[in-house]
């Protein structure tokens, strides 16, 4: 609840002190949580795979990046 009132407050203070001819600031037209709902859906069998998929490439290419700076592992 905090949330709304503090952006109602920071509405009212754009407004009151706004430059002539500015155009007006407005209040929020859809809840929080509408807004977090829609960008955070549940990911798809495919969305969630091309993750997996970037996380091991990443992997890799740190793994990578390690060994050519601190020289290859040793096996001994």
């Amino acid at each position: 609840m905090g949330a709304y009132v503090k952006e109602a407050f920071s509405v009212v203070m754009a407004n009151a002190f706004a430059k002539k001819g500015a155009q007006p600031v407005k209040y929020r037209e859809s809840p929080f949580l509408k807004e977090y709902n829609d960008t955070h859906r549940p990911l798809t069998e495919e969305e969630k795979l091309a993750q997996v998929k970037a996380l091991f490439g990443n992997l890799e290419i740190m793994q990578r990046n390690f060994e050519a700076t601190h020289g290859e592992k040793n096996n001994a």
